[in-house]
């Protein structure tokens, strides 16, 4: 991969040679096919892999940078990838986690441009971001895996003349 290449456009809608997700050698049209095998679409829609590239392509865009480079793209990718969503509710949660990261991550890296004044709000800002995504992981494993509840019952007293079930007891 070549990491120095970046997408070329901001909103990629135009049919231009140049455009990451119309011109199939391009690199961006490459992500949007591992994108879409890589599970994060496997139930999806071509119209969902356009929306959520597009999504990611603007929050991976670094600081300082206009557009997104193939390496934020790719990372986004890898972390989307690594989640392995099984269809579009969890891809949908899993771009969200991504975007997240990436914004965190973005913040995170102008604190050593600023003044002292306003580090205490890019501080503030990374922390919330961060929070939100780790919400948002939780979130997509609670969905991943469903919910279940265990109860383990530590002690049980049971009084003179009373009477007690021990083991598995279901509800008919």
């Amino acid at each position: 991969m070549n990491i120095s290449h970046t997408l070329t456009a901001r909103f990629p809608g135009s049919k231009c040679e140049h455009c990451p997700l119309t011109n199939p050698s391009s690199q961006g049209a490459q992500n949007r096919r591992r994108f879409a095998h890589n599970g994060a679409a496997r139930a999806s829609s071509p119209l969902f892999v356009e929306a959520s590239l597009r999504q990611l392509i603007e929050a991976s865009a670094l600081p300082g940078q206009g557009v997104a480079s193939t390496t934020s793209v790719s990372a986004a990718l890898e972390l989307i990838a690594s989640l392995e969503p099984e269809n579009e509710a969890q891809a949908a949660l899993a771009v969200h986690v991504a975007c997240l990261h990436t914004a965190s991550l973005n913040v995170l890296s102008r604190t050593n441009s600023i003044g002292e004044r306003n580090m205490i709000a890019m501080a503030t800002a990374c922390a919330k971001l961060e929070h939100a995504f780790h919400s948002a992981i939780e979130t997509y494993y609670r969905v991943k895996r469903g919910v279940t509840q265990i109860v383990r019952v530590e002690r049980v007293e049971v009084q003179p003349g009373a009477q007690a079930v021990i083991g598995v007891v279901a509800r008919e």
